[in-house]
């Protein structure tokens, strides 16, 4: 699977939001209003720049300093899961690449659904109940079908990024 320069880019931002999604649990709305609430910059300092290999490293000396940090969401499982992640992140990258990972579900396309409303949006489908599976079998936590299908941000027709996500699934 080749990707293009943008695909790519977004690849690596999408790494970094798989690990900022489990550290909280939560969906993309969710993630945006927490992370408002609390301070990217908090989240980012105390998640050392959301880097999986720093993140896989974390031990329990770690794990203390975290649960006593007031800039970020102090819950023991989730950071616990947001270590597993990191560490189940390296392996799949190391194995066949987190992108390919994601990629082959879809057969390298862009999900481009054609939903004009929030309310026809679907919270899961049998695609993001698959894609589950095998992230939570590869190790990750906090990663139900949810969360997953709000991970594989499907765009509503009028959002200006519904296009540009279409070309990306073209490009690659």
């Amino acid at each position: 699977l080749t990707l293009s320069a943008a695909a790519a880019s977004a690849m690596v931002i999408v790494n970094t939001v798989v690990i900022v999604r489990d550290v909280l649990g939560m969906g993309q709305r969710e993630v945006a209003i927490t992370l408002a609430a609390y301070g990217a910059g908090s989240m980012i300092a105390a998640f050392a720049q959301f880097e999986p290999e720093a993140v896989a490293r974390f031990d329990a000396q770690d794990i203390a300093r975290l649960l006593g940090d007031t800039g970020i969401v102090r819950h023991r499982g989730k950071i616990e899961g947001a270590i597993a992640g990191a560490r189940a992140w390296l392996e799949i990258e190391e194995r066949e690449g987190f992108s390919h990972f994601l990629w082959k579900h879809l057969d390298g396309r862009a999900l481009q659904n054609r939903f004009s409303e929030h309310g026809d949006v679907p919270t899961q489908t049998a695609l993001s109940e698959r894609v589950s599976k095998e992230l939570k079998k590869a190790g990750f936590t906090f990663c139900g079908p949810t969360i997953v299908y709000a991970f594989m941000n499907d765009h509503l027709v009028a959002c200006f990024r519904h296009d540009v996500c279409a070309a990306m699934g073209k490009e690659s």
